[in-house]
């Protein structure tokens, strides 16, 4: 990243925080978390084979020591303290498959501004997981024990949360926009780590919490809280839509295809291929889409009609999509949309939300700027209207507020000012926000 765009950025967010208030989260930037990357690949640091617990892997009792790989921009080059964070699952049926696998996503979108992890969670059913696939996937006496392993993948899924919520600071992580996601298995695993309570646990296994323990405390002794800003389903499915209770209220943005027989689209059993009742059903994308929109959740769905494929949507085409997705929630939009596109793009690198923030001179007139002793603001008749005006400092202090109609111009004393350089924000009666540099001589 060029120093240019690296004070660009820092100037922008600084703006955001006055524009937005200051218990808002400035991520409403420019070209920032959107549908292209924004920072370079070399750019992107990882911090490899973090330990985040340690559980066994009942019903061997093998000891998994578990870890996460996390991928972030470089402090040299992102000006931001603290990112959106996104937690990636990998898929495999809950038997096989590694964090490894889902490097190529997360590095995605550490290039367009998140703070990503990927973690590793105890697989296997009633085998171990180097056993070979079939040896489970027959519809035997193992059948039952996809349950279990669905469960198990939840109980670290959380744990692994607890981890990111304790250590924040390590990472550059701001907990109030925190998000998971997942492929497959590991949607399904990222889909009920948001939203599964004990209670809705125990009615789909029954014997789980009397086994391996409950949803939480389990795999680590950390206590912290966290809260899921959204869920990123890749192909993945809920065991009962009443899961998706109304009070959760936590969006998604789901792809899946139409007539996939590993993870249903609608509703079926898991691993349908295999023809075994034994499995665990589930509720896939469409019906989890249009549960949520009957509830006015934010939701989107990319489906591929036609197709018996599983998780066949683009790496490219996830990762634009959930950014925006992601970016639009942050801006203070609720998406509620569909599409069959496989390759289509959205446009949301000049997304600044309901609480816009912008840098152009056509937004308001300021002059002198430098300036040694006053400012005078200038709107376009057109513009006219009542604004708050606010004028801060870098270190987000407001020193001085007015209220402006727009009608004449308004002119500023800035006698009480030292020299440096200020942020000046207007927001009209709508919440919309524009935000210039100030120069004081």
């Amino acid at each position: 990243m060029t120093a240019l765009r690296f004070f660009g950025t820092l100037l922008l967010v600084w703006a955001a925080q006055y524009a937005w208030g200051q218990s808002a989260t400035p991520y409403c930037i420019a070209e920032r978390f959107g549908q292209q990357p924004y920072f370079e690949a070399a750019e992107v640091a990882v911090a490899r084979d973090i330990v985040y617990g340690a559980a066994t892997r009942w019903p061997a009792d093998v000891v998994d020591t578990l870890r996460m790989d996390v991928y972030y921009p470089d402090a040299t080059a992102d000006p931001l303290i603290k990112r959106p964070f996104i937690m990636l699952i990998h898929g495999g049926a809950f038997l096989g498959g590694n964090r490894q696998e889902m490097a190529p996503i997360a590095e995605a979108f550490a290039q367009r501004g998140f703070v990503v992890a990927s973690m590793s969670y105890r697989l296997g059913w009633d085998c171990p997981p180097e056993a070979a696939l079939l040896t489970c996937l027959f519809c035997s006496s193992e059948a039952e024990k996809l349950k279990v392993a669905a469960y198990r993948s939840i109980q670290d899924g959380r744990a692994a949360m607890r981890f990111v919520a304790a250590h924040a600071d390590d990472y550059g992580i701001d907990t109030s926009a925190l998000f998971i996601g997942g492929t497959s298995a590991g949607a399904i695993a990222a889909i009920h780590t948001a939203y599964l309570s004990q209670a809705d646990a125990d009615a789909f296994c029954p014997e789980c919490a009397t086994v391996i323990g409950p949803l939480d405390g389990q795999v680590n002794d950390l206590t912290n809280t966290f809260a899921l800003r959204g869920v990123i389903s890749n192909c993945g499915a809920v065991v009962g839509l009443d899961v998706l209770a109304a009070d959760r209220n936590i969006p998604v943005i789901s792809f899946h295809d139409d007539n996939d027989c590993i993870v249903p689209s609608a509703f079926g059993h898991a691993l349908g291929c295999f023809n075994c009742t034994a499995f665990l059903t589930g509720y896939g994308s469409q019906l989890i889409h249009q549960r949520l929109g009957e509830q006015d959740g934010c939701t989107h769905l990319s489906l591929r009609q036609n197709s018996i494929g599983h998780c066949t949507f683009p790496i490219a085409t996830v990762v634009a999509r959930s950014s925006c997705f992601i970016k639009r929630l942050l801006c203070g939009e609720c998406p509620n949309e569909s599409t069959q596109s496989l390759t289509d793009l959205p446009d949301c690198s000049g997304l600044v939300g309901v609480s816009a923030v912008t840098n152009t001179d056509a937004a308001f007139r300021m002059y002198p700027n430098p300036s040694g002793g006053a400012v005078t603001l200038s709107l376009d008749a057109a513009s006219s209207g009542v604004r708050q005006v606010r004028i801060g400092n870098m270190w987000g202090q407001t020193l001085l507020t007015a209220i402006w109609t727009g009608a004449d111009p308004l002119t500023l004393p800035l006698d009480g000012l030292s020299a440096g350089i200020y942020i000046v924000t207007l927001k009209d009666a709508d919440g919309r926000a524009t935000a210039q540099r100030l120069v004081k001589q």
